[in-house]
């Protein structure tokens, strides 16, 4: 049995659909082209005749306004539906129902106009609540500075609605989009934030406990994104073996992370984001050791650490990124070096600022946001490297390359009794 909503499902043919309710599975965001975009969950549609029928199955919205819906809003759209031909095609040669083993999610299309959408209200309070916070959070974001607001934005809570295209390109092209993508950086920040808070508490355990609902509470606020869920249950694991003074390895907690988010969520399996955060993990854990020590003797450790974390991470995601964008951009590898401690002051002064709302704070946060800007423009300008059917050799043997690493990096480790260090 698949997650709900994976296999769309109508009481209606697609065509004779002229007005859908659905449920808001995230927030709308702002994509990088321009538009915006919401993931949505089908709940009933309904004829020109008023004939009115369950339905099902995830369906993405798209709208060429910012229509400030959040997640767990129940909306009604007076328009149709749109199926790919790819579905249109399964619909005629399966009776999928509920139950399918199809790889990808499938998925409806529409694209609401302005007047077209009412809002029929949250399906629990927990999601107004969070809406409240939400939207209290973006205006706090926002009085520290236009631009600079913005980025705060997006590295708290993910939403890049307040990016421009100029901002998101420049990222992309310096080779460190992921630093914009909630992830384990962000939840570290976090989880040093939480230490500093729970410091006085006796024993291990209360503080696990208090941290973990802290924790909870953030991938709420943030939306569940898969990136930071993987960061989350790590940290929930390593958290419950220091309480119970268990010893356990990084790469150990890594794999059960994996078995319980696959086992949880079947579908996530097969998205990018998934694919990408444990590949970038697994990077750091097993040729980011090896890396470092063969740079042992040519760079300081301060130099060296961040570099063979970066270079791991990157090892083992370029197989995926190659065929899927295109291209690749290996100036992140120093470029990411440079912009992640200054990400990281950014968002400790903007925590600053967003509890005590001083004016120099949001002044040093801007200076920051320059030249975090500045360093992410020179980077952009550096050589890209792109992938074509000419190339395509080059993915298997960078995979097999990696395999080999590994190979050699987790039995080399096991060996020496090393566990999850560099």
């Amino acid at each position: 049995m698949v997650e709900e909503g994976q296999v769309p499902w109508l009481g209606l043919p697609v065509e004779q659909v002229t007005q859908f309710t659905c449920y808001a599975r995230s927030d709308s965001r702002k994509l990088s082209g321009g538009g915006y975009i919401l993931e949505a969950e089908l709940r009933g549609v309904q004829n020109s005749s008023g004939a009115r029928t369950g339905a099902g199955g995830k369906l993405l919205c798209f709208f060429e306004y910012d229509p400030v819906i959040y997640m767990g809003g129940i909306i009604s759209a007076e328009t149709g539906l749109r199926a790919s031909p790819e579905l249109a095609e399964i619909y005629k040669s399966q009776n999928l129902g509920n139950i399918s083993l199809l790889k990808e999610p499938l998925c409806l299309t529409a694209y609401p106009r302005a007047g077209e959408l009412v809002s029929l209200g949250r399906k629990s309070s927990v999601w107004r609540i969070r809406e409240a916070l939400s939207r209290g959070i973006e205006q706090r974001c926002y009085k520290m500075g236009e631009d600079s607001g913005g980025l705060l934005l997006a590295l708290l809570l993910g939403n890049r609605d307040g990016l421009s295209i100029w901002e998101s390109r420049i990222f992309r092209e310096a080779g460190c989009s992921h630093i914009l993508a909630l992830s384990g950086m962000h939840l570290g920040i976090l989880s040093a934030l939480i230490l500093l808070i729970l410091h006085p508490l006796p024993g291990r355990k209360p503080a696990f406990i208090v941290s973990s609902v802290i924790v909870l509470v953030y991938l709420i606020l943030t939306g569940f994104g898969i990136s930071l869920v993987r960061a989350a249950l790590m940290y929930f694991l390593f958290g419950l073996s220091n309480a119970f003074y268990r010893k356990t390895s990084a790469f150990d907690i890594l794999l059960l992370s994996f078995v319980v988010l696959t086992a949880a969520a079947p579908s996530t399996f097969y998205t990018l984001s998934f694919q990408l955060s444990f590949l970038a993990v697994a990077g750091i854990l097993t040729a980011a050791p090896e890396i470092n020590q063969f740079l042992k003797p040519w760079l300081p450790a301060a130099l060296r650490l961040p570099l063979s974390c970066s270079a791991g991470a990157q090892l083992l995601v370029i197989p995926l990124l190659l065929p899927t964008f295109g291209v690749i951009y290996p100036v992140g590898l120093i470029a990411g070096i440079i912009i992640a401690p200054m990400v990281t002051l950014f968002i400790w002064s903007g925590l600053i600022f967003l509890i005590t709302g001083l004016k120099p704070v949001s002044i040093f946060s801007d200076l920051i946001y320059k030249a975090i800007c500045r360093v992410a423009e020179t980077a952009a300008a550096a050589p890209s490297v792109s992938y074509d059917e000419s190339a395509l050799w080059l993915v298997p043997l960078l995979a097999g390359l990696i395999i080999l690493l590994s190979m050699y990096s987790i039995r080399r480790r096991m060996l020496n009794g090393i566990s999850g260090k560099l």
